[in-house]
């Protein structure tokens, strides 16, 4: 095979096809109303995103009843909760707009300026293997894309959009900041690419149809999965999933810089203590398990400060009110590292609804949601 033609490329997109219609006319005059906006501060745009996304959600009436039955499909909420919820998932897409904004016509020193932070950057930094990185489509998909690229060379996918403006604008967009672009239909590629040693960025939360998935439980519901990152997987290649956890809260940075900084000498025992009330096990327990979606972190908040190694874990689970869930109820583990230090880990979801929580030093009153105690 020829080696050079599995090297990436940039998608060139039609500017004739942009400006083919009447329709591409009135969006072109949108995208140079919104080109303008971007230039404001962010905290401006920010606001004015929840005004059109507060918008929207009153125009709407369709989107908004769609976003209702998908979200009590997952969730046993009450009706207020449910409106709560989706006027903000709409105020959230009014956001996205202009974050999408910033993210294709900004220079690279706004960006820079942007209040965030790469973790674990190293796993990404050895590109002689490449790796298939998953995303998610998120509101601030664009911005995250635009962000990672600060830091790493990445190809990526997408998917054309029916209108030709808008598909002209993104592609040429992106040009600027990702080395290469696929459709969707170009999976054969994308893994070449990786073989050649780039990252690709992959959406996976996408249903393509049954021919490249499989139907999986997801919220007690079966939905269409892509089996491509499994079936790559199995080659023993490298997949990474980008999210975001718990160290840019102020508690965790202080533990973090003071350890750092030797101001508490060596790390002998960490404890860290998260439990949550049963409002958890309705959300969680229908897709994952107590451990993944909470101790998870926990445990790498411990590892990200002691730079010493694990070498043993021991663990033990209750299984009573999650059963039907077949998930833990808790979960108590002890983690050993290389240089004798301990870890101790406490966490569940079994606390009564209506149990009071602290977080920090601030009491959540009426917020039924992510209740816990944390402790470390």
């Amino acid at each position: 095979m020829n080696h050079l033609k599995s090297l990436p490329e940039k998608t060139e997109p039609s500017l004739i096809k942009a400006l083919s219609s009447f329709k591409s006319i009135l969006t072109w005059l949108g995208i140079g109303l919104l080109r303008l906006t971007s230039y404001l501060p962010y905290s401006i745009l920010m606001n004015l995103g929840d005004v059109i996304g507060s918008l929207i959600y009153k125009v709407s009436p369709h989107r908004r009843e769609i976003s209702k039955i998908n979200i009590k499909l997952c969730l046993d909420i009450k009706d207020n909760e449910l409106d709560t919820l989706v006027k903000e998932n709409f105020r959230a897409i009014g956001r996205g707009v202009f974050e999408m904004a910033i993210a294709w016509w900004s220079s690279d020193k706004r960006i820079k300026k942007l209040d965030t932070r790469v973790l674990n950057k190293e796993v990404l930094e050895d590109t002689q293997t490449g790796a298939l990185v998953l995303i998610k489509h998120s509101t601030h998909l664009e911005l995250d894309l635009r962000l990672l690229s600060q830091h790493f060379d990445l190809t990526g996918m997408y998917k054309s959009q029916t209108n030709e403006a808008i598909n002209y604008v993104m592609i040429r967009a992106r040009n600027n900041y990702i080395q290469g672009s696929l459709t969707n239909k170009e999976a054969m590629k994308a893994v070449r690419w990786i073989r050649s040693g780039k990252n690709f960025l992959y959406a996976a939360d996408q249903d393509y149809g049954l021919k490249v998935s499989k139907m999986v439980p997801f919220f007690g519901h079966s939905a269409a999965t892509v089996t491509f990152p499994a079936l790559f997987l199995k080659k023993d290649k490298k997949i990474i999933s980008v999210n975001f956890i718990l160290h840019e809260d102020p508690r965790y940075k202080l533990m973090k810089e003071k350890v750092k900084n030797d101001e508490i000498g060596n790390i002998v025992s960490c404890f860290a203590r998260r439990r949550g009330n049963r409002f958890g096990i309705e959300i969680y327990a229908p897709w994952t398990d107590l451990s993944s979606s909470t101790l998870i972190h926990d445990i790498q908040m411990t590892m990200s400060i002691n730079k010493s190694k694990p070498v043993r874990v021991f663990a033990e689970a209750v299984i009573r009110e999650c059963k039907e869930y077949d998930s833990h109820d808790a979960v108590m583990a002890i983690m050993k590292f290389d240089d004798g230090s301990l870890a101790s880990f406490e966490t569940s979801w079994v606390l009564p609804k209506n149990q009071p929580v602290k977080i920090g030093s601030r009491k959540s009153k009426n917020s039924k949601m992510a209740h816990s105690d944390n402790k470390i």
